[in-house]
C-alpha cells in the first residue's frame, strides 16, 4: 500500500487521484477530510495529525511507500512555532513511524526558492547553497535535514524540490490573478517583470511521482519546467490566450517590499515575506539530474500550464469555497480587494 500525508491539499489529493487511477491501494492521512471523489474511490482514510506518533504508526502499518506532502504553507500569517510543529516535528514523526513500520520507500516533497534562498547563481543545482530566509523555508530546510538523518539510518528516502506547482485544482494566489484577467482588470506585478521564473505543472510532477517509485533511491531532485520565459512574458501570453483586456502594471520592488512588510505586520497583506521579497527575482532550476537519473522529461511550458489552470478556473473554481488557507482554495485577498475598484490602465 502507498500512504500519502496531506491528502486533503492540492498536491496530496492530486497524487492520491493519480495513484488510485493506476490501480494502487492508497492510504490517505490528514487532519482534514479528503475531497468527496477520494472518499468514494476506495482509498483508506486515516484522520490523524502527523505530530501524533500513535496515529501515524497505525496509519502506516502495511504500507511500503510513503509520499509525505503534508506541510504548513505560507499563505496565512502564522507563528514560527506553528511552522516548526508541523513541518519539522511532524516530518520527524512521519519519518520515525515509517522506519518503525518497515516502509521501503519514502518520498519527501520539499520546495525550491524558500529552501535555496535568495543568494544563488542561476540555474539552481541540487548542490547549490541553501539559505532559507522565512519561517516556511527555514522549517522545510530543517525537515530536509531530518530526512537526511533518517536516510543515514537506512530509510530509502528521496527528496523532490519543486518549483511552484500549477494545474487544475490549484488556487491560492492564482485565483486573484485569474480573476483579474477574467474581468479585464489590471494585473499587478512587483518589479519590471523581466525576471525568469520557472513553474512546474501538476501533470509533469505526477510523471515524476510515477518514476520515483522505481528510481532515484536516496537522491535529491529539482523539478521544474524546461520551457519558460520572463514573468511578464508568460503573463502576457496568458492574457492573450484569455482574450482579456487586462494590462500589466509594474510596481517598484523596493516600494512594494516596504508597503507589504507593513501590511504583513498588521495582518492585512494576502502575501507573506516569501512572496513580496522574491516576486521580482530570477529563480529557476537545473533539471538535468532528474532527466538523467529518473528519465523525467517535463512537457508543459509555463504558458501551457497557465492556460490549462485558467481554463479549469473558469469551468470549476467558482463552485469551490471562497476562502481558505490551502493551495486548493482561493487566497484571502485582504486589502487587495481594493484593487478591483481601480480603473484599468
Amino acid at each position: 500500500m502507498i500512504a500519502i500525508t496531506g491528502s486533503s491539499g492540492f498536491l496530496g489529493s492530486a497524487i492520491a487521484r493519480f495513484l488510485v487511477a493506476g490501480g494502487k491501494r492508497v492510504v490517505l492521512i490528514d487532519i482534514n477530510e479528503p475531497p468527496d471523489d477520494l472518499k468514494k474511490s476506495g482509498a483508506i482514510f486515516f484522520k490523524a495529525d502527523i505530530a501524533d506518533r500513535a496515529g501515524m504508526e497505525k496509519a502506516l502499518q502495511g504500507c511500503d511507500t510513503v509520499f509525505h506532502a503534508a506541510a504548513l504553507v505560507p499563505i496565512a500569517k502564522k507563528s514560527f512555532g506553528d511552522f516548526w510543529r508541523v513541518n519539522v516535528d511532524g516530518t520527524e514523526n512521519v519519518l520515525r513511524s515509517a522506519f518503525k513500520c518497515g516502509v521501503k520507500r519514502f518520498i519527501f516533497f520539499s520546495t525550491g526558492l524558500p529552501v535555496y534562498g535568495l543568494k544563488n547563481q542561476m540555474p539552481i543545482r541540487e548542490d547549490s547553497s541553501q539559505n532559507p530566509f522565512d519561517y516556511y523555508g527555514i522549517t522545510k530546510y530543517e525537515a530536509e535535514k531530518r530526512c537526511k538523518e533518517w536516510r543515514k539510518k537506512g530509510l530509502n528516502l528521496s527528496i523532490l524540490r519543486l518549483g511552484t506547482v500549477i494545474g487544475p485544482g490549484r488556487l491560492g494566489s492564482f485565483a486573484m490573478l485569474f480573476n483579474w484577467i477574467k474581468k479585464g482588470k489590471n494585473v499587478y506585478i512587483i518589479g519590471n517583470g523581466r525576471n525568469r521564473v520557472q513553474y512546474l505543472s501538476i501533470k509533469d510532477l505526477l510523471f515524476a511521482v510515477r518514476l520515483i517509485r522505481g528510481a532515484g533511491d536516496n537522491e535529491d531532485f529539482n523539478l521544474g519546467a524546461e520551457n519558460f520565459g520572463t514573468l511578464a512574458g508568460d503573463l502576457e501570453s496568458l492574457i492573450k490566450y484569455a482574450k482579456s483586456n487586462s494590462r500589466i502594471v509594474r510596481i517598484n520592488a523596493g516600494f512594494a517590499r516596504t508597503v507589504f512588510s507593513i501590511l504583513d505586520f498588521f495582518g492585512l497583506s494576502p502575501f507573506s515575506k516569501l512572496h513580496y521579497a522574491t516576486f521580482h527575482l530570477d529563480f529557476y532550476f537545473d533539471i538535468r539530474k532528474a532527466k538523467e537519473k529518473l528519465g523525467w522529461i517535463p512537457e508543459d511550458s509555463n504558458a501551457a500550464m497557465f492556460a490549462g489552470a485558467y481554463d479549469w478556473y473558469l469551468s470549476s473554481a467558482e463552485s469551490t469555497a471562497q476562502s481558505g488557507i490551502t493551495h486548493n482554495k482561493p487566497m484571502r485577498r485582504g486589502v487587495f480587494k481594493l484593487l478591483d475598484y481601480l480603473p484599468r490602465i
